[in-house]
């Protein structure tokens, strides 16, 4: 099993490149199906999100607008609970169809918290992608993540965007924290 180390801790992939690559090509033939001639703003969350937000959408063969916001609620490996806005909308969102692009959901917390906040401003609907899901840890049972690439463990990841204290983002493949 391949290991890398991060901050004096050992992390074991999960999730191979080559996973992840066919994760990324099943969720995107999904979305161009669904979405063909609906235009939709495609959603991404920063910081996580935007190595897999650029595989997602490069896969796409439908009109679309991309924009990113920033959503906070993580301090070092665990959630907060506190959800900050760093960075957000700048488009008119009413009566269009809505794609956020997260890459893990894990209480579900922030992305309950954001999907309320887009709803008052009258979309037509908003749908959730997410690369990861840790289904034990869902707080929002409601939240409906219609694109799900892989559930996984209520165990702490990094790689392929996800990092820890700012490190590990850069890894091509997805490591979990190993249990000594």
């Amino acid at each position: 099993m391949k290991e890398t180390t991060l901050n004096g801790k050992v992390f074991e992939e999960i999730i191979s490149k080559e996973q992840i690559e066919q994760i990324v090509h099943e969720l995107s033939q999904k979305i161009n199906h669904d979405y063909q001639g609906k235009q939709p703003i495609i959603i991404a969350v920063l910081d996580g999100a935007f190595i897999f937000a650029a595989d997602l959408i490069r896969n796409f063969d439908f009109d679309h607008q991309f924009r990113f916001v920033k959503l906070s609620s993580y301090k070092g490996m665990k959630s907060s609970g506190e959800i900050t806005h760093l960075l957000d909308l700048d488009i008119n969102i009413a009566d269009r169809n809505i794609l956020i692009v997260e890459d893990i959901v894990d209480t579900g917390v922030t992305l309950h918290h954001y999907q309320r906040k887009l709803s008052a401003q009258a979309p037509k609907n908003i749908e959730i992608c997410s690369l990861l899901m840790k289904p034990n840890s869902l707080q929002h049972k409601d939240l409906a993540v219609k694109y799900c690439g892989q559930d996984i463990a209520d165990e702490f990841v990094i790689g392929y965007g996800l990092d820890w204290d700012y490190q590990g983002r850069h890894l091509p493949a997805i490591y979990q924290l190993r249990k000594d």
